[in-house]
């Protein structure tokens, strides 16, 4: 039996991929369509109970006779709130319910509708996960869905069991509701959680891929972690990339943050993996966002065991850290089956087409300049947006940690972040940072900075991001409240601190600051540069265009530009996708 409700597919089918039979039913409509393909389909095992408080007793009662996950279902409204007491009793308890709540569409929540109260997050205090599925229309809607049941499901597998609710909505209408085929429910994506790997199997099972591209996220540095790496590029199919807030280092490594962002769709498809694994809090590359939606297995490394799905393709998570997964792997005797280096091969061909040549005085020209003079054995943290995307576009010295909020990637306290930073290290620390983000955090200047401070701020007297992104060409009024315009020198404001001060202007005068920025001293130092934001925004698009290889249909795309105008050529394409639609 089937429905065209994918949200109910979506959890049918995830309930018997995690192997769960029992649900207890109480009577209703907003859950027609799960209750009548589950009680035809002689996988489940159903109970009824009329009155949901005793169901949600009768199920407690079953999951702990059997030492199984239990179901339960109802309808909308106060039915839902009858489950309370028996999923706090499960809770104090660990057992394992899964209260499948039916609700009322969202737009109907708060305005007098019938049976519709907020059902969201309303054992909140006493679950161990609780989701509000979408309503599914569209693809994005469909990845969602299934991330949002998978990761409520895996939570039954924690050591410190519990119940868990899924919260869905009824179709919009009665004959949607009571409409059903005899096909099968359609399989959907199960994601895996592995707290105990068996390494021998999963030696033998990578060596299946062709392949591999591992995505290296922000990590501290870690010999362990780099020497495991250096062994798996060795020992599979495998590309290793990251960017610098990996702080993983290697000759075989591919840095990826700029190449990410100029790769064409003919370079995606030529360099397209069949298995990428994954680590860290954030990779900061859109290397993944490329490969998002193109069905590749995706594996995740989190010793929390959490669900990180940024490619769509999640299929199983190792609840290890990421030093334990690749030693693991490196420890395996008596394998005689080595990378033959093809897949490596045809990236370094890819990327060796970069130009790194950078063409006038911008902040791309100060961050990547200053980098280069930097010292081996620093630490480095970049503020915010251009900070972190330009010191990736640069060259580090190698044994260089680098460090940067990039999880919430937020304009402040990046300041305050780099000085506890610097304190509990003994080389020397970096700061990048624009104007803005530093004027944001002043406050954490006026306290006594260690000697070992070094801060580059880049002041081009406005939001730098906001001028490359946008620009004054778009928006003439750019500076006033988007991008902030301001007049002030981050000179004016030392006076307050322990801060030595040096300034620039041109590249003579930064070669000349830099001379002595790194040099021992008896106090820290911030060195201000002086940019233009238009200028700096319109070298960083010259400097990714030059770098950009264009496809035959995108070359097409900038002779037509080029003749008719960015407007009419707006207009044309507008034309024609109307076409398209009619």
């Amino acid at each position: 039996m089937n429905t065209d409700i994918k949200q109910i597919q979506i959890i049918v089918s995830l309930l018997k991929q995690f192997s769960i039979r029992k649900i207890v039913i109480s009577p209703g409509t907003r859950h027609v369509p799960l209750v009548h393909i589950v009680e035809t389909d002689p996988f489940f095992e159903c109970y009824s109970i009329v009155d949901e408080r005793s169901a949600g007793y009768f199920a407690l009662g079953l999951s702990e006779a059997s030492s199984e996950p239990v179901c339960i279902t109802c309808t909308s409204a106060t039915a839902t709130c009858n489950y309370m007491p028996a999923m706090q009793e499960a809770y104090e308890r660990h057992i394992q319910l899964i209260a499948l709540t039916a609700d009322r569409a969202r737009y109907q929540r708060f305005h007098g509708e019938n049976q519709c109260i907020n059902q969201v997050d309303m054992f909140r205090p006493f679950v161990r996960y609780a989701v509000d599925t979408p309503d599914v229309i569209n693809k994005e809607d469909y990845w969602y869905c299934n991330r949002c049941v998978n990761e409520a499901l895996l939570e039954l597998s924690r050591p410190e069991k519990g119940p868990i609710q899924i919260n869905f909505l009824e179709p919009l209408s009665i004959i949607r509701l009571s409409s059903f085929t005899n096909s099968e429910i359609p399989p959907t994506r199960k994601i895996d959680r592995i707290d105990a790997p068996n390494w021998v199997e999963l030696n033998n099972k990578l060596h299946c891929y062709k392949r591999i591209l591992v995505l290296c996220g922000q990590y501290n540095k870690s010999s362990i972690l780099n020497d495991g790496l250096q062994s798996f590029i060795k020992r599979y199919n495998a590309v290793i990339t990251f960017d610098y807030f990996s702080n993983v280092e290697n000759p075989s490594f591919i840095q990826t943050a700029l190449f990410s962002e100029i790769m064409n769709s003919e370079e995606v498809s030529l360099l397209k993996p069949d298995l990428i694994i994954s680590f860290g809090t954030k990779v900061y590359s859109v290397l993944g966002v490329k490969y998002r939606g193109c069905n590749i297995e995706h594996w995740h490394i989190d010793p929390s065991g959490r669900v990180y799905d940024s490619i769509h393709s999640l299929k199983e998570i190792f609840a290890v850290k990421p030093e334990v997964f690749f030693e693991s792997l490196q420890n395996i005797q008596g394998d005689e089956l080595y990378s033959d280096g093809t897949y490596l091969n045809l990236w370094n061909k890819a990327i060796s087409r970069i130009d790194p040549t950078i063409h006038g005085f911008s902040n791309h020209y100060v961050i990547r300049k200053t980098l280069e003079k930097l010292p081996a054995h620093s630490t480095v943290h970049a503020s915010v947006l251009n900070a972190m995307r330009l010191t990736n576009y640069s060259k580090i010295p190698g044994e260089t940690e680098v460090m940067g909020n990039i999880c919430a990637d937020g304009i402040d306290g990046a300041l305050s972040s780099f000085i506890a930073q610097a304190t509990d290290f003994d080389g020397l620390a970096l700061l990048v940072i624009g104007d803005l983000s530093y004027l944001y955090d002043l406050n954490a200047s006026f306290s006594s900075l260690p000697d070992n401070t070094r801060i580059l701020v880049v002041n081009n007297y406005a939001g730098g991001e906001f001028h490359y992104n946008i620009s004054e060409s778009r928006i003439n009024t750019l500076n006033l409240h988007i991008a902030a315009g301001h007049h002030t020198c981050i000179g004016d404001t030392i006076a307050f601190s322990n801060l030595s001060y040096l300034s620039a202007s041109n590249d003579k005068e930064l070669d000349d600051a830099l001379s002595s920025f790194y040099e021992q001293s008896v106090g820290p130092v911030l060195l201000e540069v002086f940019t233009d934001a238009n200028r700096d925004g319109e070298d960083l698009r010259a400097f990714l265009s030059k770098n950009r290889k264009l496809t035959k249909r995108n070359k097409i795309g900038v002779l037509v530009k080029r003749m008719l105008g960015e407007k009419l050529t707006v207009k044309l394409k507008a034309i024609v996708n109307g076409y398209r639609e009619n």
